[in-house]
């Protein structure tokens, strides 16, 4: 099945990154879609999911804020 497959590469990337420096997931997470951002963030263990926000410049951390509250942005 490729959703649950897909799950379980997530998982693993999240693992991959909780043992990254937020220096060294910043210019990957540059060249990802937020949703990727979310799926992987979401699969983080809570302690390790600040080096997601770390790894943000401040206006994207506001974005994937807003989406993972579910706020719709307007624009």
């Amino acid at each position: 099945n490729e959703a649950k497959q897909q799950v379980i590469s997530i998982k693993g990337l999240a693992k991959t990154y909780e043992s990254m420096k937020p220096a060294e997931i910043k210019p990957i997470l540059a060249n990802v879609n937020d949703g990727t951002v979310i799926a992987i963030y979401n699969n983080m263990s809570n302690r390790s999911k600040k080096l997601i926000f770390n790894a943000l410049n401040p206006k994207r951390a506001g974005k994937i804020t807003e989406l993972l509250a579910g706020v719709k942005k307007e624009g």
